[in-house]
């Protein structure tokens, strides 16, 4: 008000406003409006600095999917390769969940954790093979070169963030928070059990605080 007028006369009421309007606004909603619209609008925003007093007592297993929703999201491949079939039934699988930032965890026949590929990295890399025959081979872990078929190594996460099933839910909430990672892997003796979204883990928070 000062650069814009010259005066002083005006900033003394000016600041009385924004602090009383501060204040009021504090006591009827401690929660910024940010905060707020992020929450009404779906978006996986976490406020790390505001976890539920209770955070310490749960721990990651508790958000493994069940099985038949593992079942959908797991993709077993032998030395990394499937077919380009099989690849479209489990985004058309994605995509009847209703979700967009889902995803495939792959594991080997043993059930070790190769890697994890995003539901819009797996969209458009299908979308660059529209046309081709499905049962062309993809390879996932790379190793291509001279053979017949698709490398689609470069669109998977060969070094997704993985904790053990027992993790404190406190430092799962500090990855999420701190390292703004989408996607967590839940493993147990280096086999892939779970995967949890940074969705679902911000309405687990959120059944917390209202539980």
């Amino acid at each position: 008000m000062f650069e814009l007028t010259g005066e002083l006369d005006y900033m003394v009421p000016h600041m009385i406003a924004i602090l009383t309007s501060k204040w009021v606004g504090d006591y009827l909603q401690p929660h910024s409006v940010y905060s707020l619209s992020q929450a009404l609008l779906g978006h996986p925003f976490y406020d790390y600095n505001e976890p539920p007093k209770t955070l310490f007592t749960h721990t990651l297993a508790e958000l493994i999917p069940p099985p038949h929703t593992m079942k959908q999201i797991t993709l077993v491949t032998s030395n990394g390769r499937t077919t380009l079939a099989v690849l479209r039934d489990r985004l058309a699988l994605l995509h009847r969940r209703g979700l967009t930032d889902a995803g495939l965890m792959l594991v080997s026949t043993e059930r070790w954790l190769r890697g994890y590929i995003t539901q819009t990295e797996l969209e458009y890399a299908l979308g660059r093979l529209e046309g081709v025959d499905g049962e062309m081979e993809c390879f996932l872990e790379g190793g291509a070169e001279g053979r017949s078929g698709e490398d689609l190594s470069v669109f998977v996460d060969r070094t997704p963030i993985m904790l053990g099933k027992d993790t404190p839910m406190e430092v799962v909430a500090e990855v999420f928070g701190k390292v703004g990672c989408r996607y967590v892997c839940i493993v147990e003796d280096g086999k892939g059990v779970g995967v949890v979204i940074k969705k679902r883990f911000l309405m687990f928070m959120e059944e917390m605080v209202e539980g």
